[in-house]
């Protein structure tokens, strides 16, 4: 019984996928914003606790949730490749909306591109996912998908190798 209930839950995650995203890829605001929250995550959260706790607390890529979230303190990650970047903008109120909270951080990432630098898209997922590997299996996987969730898959990984951040 497990086995089917697992196997339903991932093709439930495909048909949504497919539903969502489709072969095109991300769009460029959903490429950004999820470069944002996984730089975030690899830059202040890995370090900070447990793989598979941070992991767990990035809840971004459920459609309508808080970026991350740990108790009762959320952090909103808004990112642009805007130069200058002396704004962002919040898709809805429910996003800085802190009732009920500790605490509401927001973090406002600039990423340039392009530049020779710079990390893809696909660079940033695997070097988390090699990260997470050596920290807890449990954890990659768990990434792994998130990622789907959040619409990005290895397959369509040639789609966003033009694109570096740094």
């Amino acid at each position: 019984k497990a086995a089917v209930r697992s196997f339903l839950a991932k093709l439930g995650s495909w048909q949504d996928f497919m539903l969502r995203h489709g072969p095109g890829g991300l769009t460029k605001s959903e490429r950004v914003g999820l470069v944002a929250e996984l730089l975030t995550l690899e830059t202040w959260l890995l370090g900070r606790c447990d793989g598979i706790d941070a992991v767990e607390a990035w809840l971004g890529p459920d459609d309508g949730a808080p970026d991350f979230v740990f108790g009762t303190r959320k952090l909103e990650v808004k990112g642009t490749t805007l130069r200058p970047a002396r704004s962002f903008r919040a898709s809805n109120l429910v996003q800085l909306d802190d009732s009920g909270l500790d605490d509401l951080f927001v973090c406002h990432v600039t990423m340039f591109e392009p530049s020779r630098s710079g990390r893809t898209l696909p660079d940033i997922v695997q070097d988390m996912k090699d990260s997470l590997s050596s920290d807890n299996p449990l954890a990659k996987d768990r990434f792994v998908e998130k990622l789907l969730l959040a619409g990005y898959l290895d397959a369509q990984a040639d789609l966003y190798r033009d694109e570096t951040y740094s």
